[in-house]
């Protein structure tokens, strides 16, 4: 099966001749956004197949939906050139007329017993879990299959960030890793200009790692330029975009949290409590709601839903059906709670947001971490060593602040 391979960048070419057809080799890539990993892994999956007939080549995604776009980027690739003998779009496998095939597969839908004969690809392999990372590296064993890791970087731990450590190090000349962010391709194509638009619109962790390729260091606090923020200014725009956060715990635990932004970014109120009863709970919100209403438009009111949430949320829309006023949900996971926290650290550091001089506010948010797991990759975030209450409910408040024109961050993890 011959052909005709597509024009790669200089420091893609470095990287594809030292992994060669991958026997015994380990490449490991670390790159930004953007910068070709994804078809630097297509070429590197097709060369295989072309070289090594009868062989298993296989990539992994984080999720299933990257796994199907590498499937329909390489069938399209290879549209009219006759090297595909069958490709099935369900089970994303491609089968070649010399007998290779490639596998692209998500994480969670990797099955026992398949073998790597060709080459393994793990793509951004950051964002997947080290314990699953350690399943796969048998599939490689019996062939002596070649090993690609590639992906933007996350924290400074973890089996992406040892072997790539390991690979520039030079010590196995079998293991070798290549740093895309000092390509001086990259630098030309990513321009002052490029960066300094990116660095407006994104936090500081998101911009590190996505776009200057950096791992994060292990400090895990997370909201900067808190001073800048604070304003005792009253507020002259008078709508109301509400978060509440509810306490889950008994009384005298965890705070019940009201927050309150107007159209301009500016908190200008937040009231908490953790010594009501739960019904008690809701007649305190839906008294300092109305009272809210007096002097402002409320556009909209966000609550999470988890948890006890949502007997609140109910509670809440029966007492606010006088006013008019209903009660959105907020259903938190780690992919929400990571967005919403994400963009208000980006609020923070670009002065998109003021707070009041609150002592209470200013502790959680200066001691307010991210903490990850570096075998799970799971991101937990909590105050340290103090309640985060208060940051959830301006989180959910600066989500409504955002939807109001529709502006969300976008989270590529």
């Amino acid at each position: 099966m011959t052909l005709l391979m597509p024009q790669l960048t200089d420091y893609q070419q470095r990287a594809f001749d030292f992994f060669g057809d991958g026997r015994g080799k380990i490449l490991i890539i670390k790159a930004p956004r953007q910068v070709g990993k994804t078809f630097f892994n297509i070429s590197e999956l097709i060369y295989s197949a072309s070289i090594l007939k009868k062989s298993v080549s296989i990539i992994v995604e984080p999720s299933v939906f990257l796994a199907r776009k590498v499937y329909n980027d390489i069938t399209k690739a290879l549209n009219g050139s006759g090297v595909i003998a069958s490709a099935n779009s369900t089970t994303c496998e491609i089968n070649f007329i010399n007998g290779a095939q490639i596998i692209c597969r998500s994480i969670e839908s990797m099955s026992r017993g398949l073998t790597v004969s060709g080459i393994l690809i793990i793509d951004e392999t950051c964002f997947i879990d080290d314990e699953s990372i350690y399943t796969l590296l048998p599939l490689i064993n019996a062939n002596n299959a070649g090993l690609i890791l590639t992906s933007s970087p996350f924290t400074a731990e973890g089996y992406f960030y040892n072997m790539y450590i390991k690979g520039m190090d030079g010590d196995d000349p079998n293991i070798k890793s290549f740093d895309w962010s000092k390509e001086e391709g990259i630098r030309q194509f990513l321009t002052e200009e490029k960066k300094a638009l990116y660095r407006t619109v994104m936090s500081r962790n998101k911009y590190t790692t996505e776009i200057l390729g950096e791992f994060l260091a292990n400090d895990g606090l997370l909201f900067t330029n808190i001073s800048a923020c604070i304003g005792d200014a009253v507020p002259t725009e008078r709508t109301a975009y509400i978060g509440i956060d509810f306490a889950t715990g008994s009384e005298g635990g965890d705070f019940t949290v009201l927050t309150a932004i107007n159209g301009k970014g500016q908190v200008f109120k937040q009231v908490a409590v953790n010594d009501l009863t739960p019904a008690k709970q809701v007649d305190w919100l839906v008294g300092i709601i109305e009272n809210i209403k007096k002097g402002y438009t409320i556009r909209t009111i966000l609550a999470e839903k988890n948890s006890i949430g949502a007997v609140y949320i109910d509670y809440m829309r029966k007492s606010l059906q006088k006013s008019n006023l209903t009660v959105q949900e907020f259903n938190t996971n780690n992919d929400s709670k990571r967005r919403i926290i994400e963009q208000l650290q980006a609020a923070f550091e670009h002065n998109d947001i003021t707070i009041p001089n609150d002592p209470q506010l200013i502790n959680e948010l200066k001691r307010f971490e991210a903490i990850v797991n570096p075998t799970t990759k799971v991101v937990r975030y909590e105050g340290k060593n103090c309640h985060d209450d208060r940051i959830l409910s301006l989180a959910f408040a600066y989500e409504a602040y955002l939807k109001r024109l529709g502006t969300f961050t976008i989270s590529f993890a």
